[in-house]
């Protein structure tokens, strides 16, 4: 039997069995004839953050956060008070994606649910791990119907998010044994069954080939500094009033449970400014 790899990912090296973070996968080409852009594919660079931290951009400061990438937000530090407050509102947000994770990794609803009422912003449920994925994610592949059926309802886009290495929810959820449910709820939601992860494999082929599949992932809880508990996280500090697009809007309107699967909120665009400008979005950590 062949010695276990090591794989660098970010200047550290890790054993690729059993992987805790998958590495970045830099494909970006077109599958099923077009080309399939996600902000998973995507690292920004250092010199960007802090450009938009000069700029007092927290609407793109926070797609960070709901791109799994907090941790590159706890580095760094500002002089002004505006983003010294939202920086200052990060670990606490960082906290709320890990409880957010370990409530659908125990099956628990209620827990779930109370985690995302008002004052949380609606964005909140589209906060994804370092591996890419989002709750909707783990919800299918652990076979949590309940759990899915709510986050469906809340946020449908998210059954079309992909992970880090491409994989939709209908992904995960084929991989599972006996969870035709939750794949036969995700078909019915208009979920692709011919989508193509990475490695170029539809939902269907998990279906026959599970072990094929880092189901560890599933079970992975979201890093985050140790806070004060007792503290209130200040949601307010995400919000950003000069920009129309940022998740802040979310916030302002949390009483309503709907998240629209445009601009910041939608995972997809989460560390994209649009379509077509790249300039500031690099594979490199720079």
């Amino acid at each position: 039997m062949p010695p276990k790899r090591r794989r660098r990912f970010h200047g550290l090296y890790y054993h690729s069995s059993p992987p805790k973070v998958m590495p970045m996968n830099g494909q970006t080409a077109g599958q099923n004839g077009r080309r399939r852009r996600d902000n998973d594919d995507f690292s920004v660079k250092l010199s960007t953050i802090r450009i938009w931290m000069h700029e007092k951009d927290i609407s793109k400061l926070t797609r960070i956060l709901w791109a799994g990438q907090g941790q590159r937000l706890c580095q760094q530090a500002s002089n002004n008070g505006r983003v010294k407050r939202f920086l200052a509102a990060v670990p606490h947000v960082m906290n709320a994606t890990k409880d957010l994770h370990q409530a659908v990794i125990d099956n628990n609803l209620e827990t779930l649910q109370s985690q995302l009422e008002p004052p949380v912003p609606a964005a909140m449920v589209t906060a994804k791990d370092s591996n890419g994925l989002n709750v909707i994610h783990k919800a299918a592949g652990l076979g949590h119907t309940k759990i899915l059926e709510y986050l469906t309802s809340l946020w449908p886009e998210g059954a079309h998010e992909m992970d880090i290495t491409g994989k939709t929810a209908l992904h995960w959820a084929a991989s599972a044994k006996n969870n035709m449910r939750c794949y036969t709820l995700l078909t019915q939601a208009g979920c692709d069954e011919e989508a193509l992860d990475y490695k170029m494999r539809t939902p269907s082929y998990y279906r026959h080939k599970p072990h094929e599949i880092e189901r560890a992932f599933l079970v992975y809880v979201p890093e985050a500094p140790r806070i004060n508990r007792e503290s209130a996280t200040d949601w307010e500090a995400l919000s950003d009033e000069s920009t129309d697009s940022s998740v802040g809007d979310a916030s302002s309107s949390n009483s309503s449970k709907a998240v629209k699967p445009a601009g910041a909120m939608n995972g997809r665009k989460s560390l994209d400014d649009s379509g077509e400008n790249t300039s500031e979005l690099d594979t490199n950590d720079g």
